[in-house]
């Protein structure tokens, strides 16, 4: 029991097991270290990390019954006022990796404790790695970079863009995703295999058609980063369903969601001043629009022509995301 109103912070401490000649009945029973943290603190949380320091081969390990990574932190609640103290039991399995084998080497682990908000780092991978996408400058001297479909293999599925990638032995981020043309080559046009997006945070513009003719498409994340929707970028995405659109995009372009003829979940941010036209042009079952912000900030939207179905939709204020 660690009673951390008596710590300072941070505060870490480490418990060690430690064993040898490691026996496994007939059906492979794992063996079971068990440990209970106990936070009798009523002002912070605790939070604690399993470290494997093991040197056996062929050992597989699992903390409370999901396979083990070092970078989990688990959390354990504050304790109210006249309630009792919170408790979390953490188990750590030990099992042969593979049958018929043995398990050569010593075991043990560093169970880490501390009051302050961990930082998981993030993973940054090889640009290589993303056997799908293809990378390129934006400005080299500050480390950023474009992301668009890689020419001889189309990305497929749920796609999710990473915010940084290691190009050129650098950690450079992702910033862009740049400008196509209708019908082209350039971003991600006609990656109709997609059927999800993720874009993260740091991207900061999506160019003309970058998506266009992604019929696939059933759901996107446009995030708060985004200022500019520019012309087309979604284009004649039949399948789209779900649209959020973030709180920073300003002005949607001519034709940005045009003949997204399935879009029926519209959430848009407040940010939004301008509206080119035929942005929405066909947009035939947006019915409803989900607005973030009041009804006079939407009347306050200059809307060019060929966006009925925005005009025509019933709105929601003051929407919660």
């Amino acid at each position: 029991t660690i009673d951390s109103t008596k710590t300072g912070n941070p505060y870490t401490d480490t418990t060690t097991w430690s064993g040898k000649n490691i026996n496994f009945n007939e059906e492979g029973t794992p063996i079971t270290l068990t440990f209970t943290i106990t936070n009798l603190s009523t002002g912070r949380p605790l939070y604690a990390k399993v470290t494997n320091t093991s040197s056996a081969t062929n050992l597989s390990v699992k903390v409370n019954e999901t396979d083990f990574t070092e970078t989990d932190w688990l959390t354990i609640p504050v304790k109210t006022e006249g309630s009792t103290a919170n408790t979390t039991t953490v188990v750590i399995s030990l099992s042969v990796a593979n049958d018929n084998e043995s398990v050569t080497g010593s075991y043990g682990f560093n169970i880490q404790l501390q009051s302050t908000e961990p930082v998981v780092e993030e993973e940054v991978l090889d640009a290589s790695t993303y056997t799908t996408l293809s990378f390129e400058y934006v400005d080299k001297n500050e480390k950023t970079l474009s992301v668009s479909k890689n020419s001889t293999n189309y990305p497929t599925g749920d796609l999710v863009i990473p915010a940084k990638v290691i190009f050129n032995g650098e950690i450079c981020e992702v910033v862009s995703i740049p400008d196509s043309y209708p019908g082209g080559s350039v971003a991600f046009t006609n990656c109709s295999g997609l059927t999800g997006i993720v874009i993260p945070d740091s991207v900061t513009y999506i160019g003309e058609y970058a998506f266009g003719y992604c019929n696939g498409l059933k759901s996107v994340n446009i995030p708060d980063s985004v200022e500019t929707l520019s012309d087309g970028a979604f284009y004649f995405c039949e399948g789209l369903l779900s649209l959020i659109i973030g709180d920073s995009v300003q002005t949607i372009g001519e034709y940005a969601f045009s003949t997204c003829h399935q879009m029926s979940n519209l959430v848009m941010g407040r940010q939004v001043t301008n509206i080119e036209s035929n942005a929405f042009e066909c947009c035939d079952s947006l019915t409803t629009i989900n607005y973030i912000g009041t009804e006079t900030e939407w009347s306050a939207i200059t809307i060019a022509t060929g966006n009925e179905a925005l005009t025509n939709a019933t709105k929601v204020y003051n929407y919660q995301v």
